[in-house]
C-alpha cells in the first residue's frame, strides 16, 4: 500500500499528522522489524517482490538506513536477493549496487 501511494503521489511523503510527523518518521520502528528467516522488510521486498520501484526502495533505506548492511539467518544482503529476483527493474538493481559500492569494492560481501 505505501508503495503504491508513494508512486502515484510522491508529495505524500512529506504530508505531516496531528503530532507532525511524515510516514517516514512512522515507518522507521517496522523498517527495523525481522521475519522468522530475520529478514527485513528491505530483505523481503528485494527477494520476492515483483514490482518494488526505486521510489519505494529509497523510502524503506531512509527508514532504516542501516538495514543495507543487515544480514538475515541466511547470510544474505538485500542487495544479494535484489540480484536473484528477475522481477526487479535496472533502476532498481542500480540503486542497490550505489548502496553498496564501498563493499563491493572491497570485496566485503561474502
Amino acid at each position: 500500500v505505501a508503495m503504491v501511494l508513494l508512486d502515484a503521489a510522491p508529495e505524500s511523503a512529506t504530508i505531516l499528522d496531528k503530532w507532525g510527523r511524515t510516514p517516514l518518521q512512522l515507518s522507521m520502528p517496522f523498517a527495523k522489524l525481522k521475519d522468522e528467516n530475520g529478514m527485513l522488510p528491505l530483505h523481503f521486498q528485494a527477494a520476492h517482490s515483483k514490482s518494488l520501484t526505486l521510489s519505494f526502495l529509497k523510502f524503506l533505506i531512509a527508514a532504516y538506513p542501516d538495514s543495507i548492511d543487515v544480514r538475515d539467518d541466511r547470510g544474505m544482503l538485500p542487495f544479494q536477493y535484489a540480484f536473484i529476483n528477475k522481477s526487479l527493474s535496472v533502476d532498481v538493481l542500480m540503486y542497490f549496487v550505489e548502496m553498496n559500492l564501498p563493499r563491493l569494492c572491497t570485496g566485503r560481501v561474502l
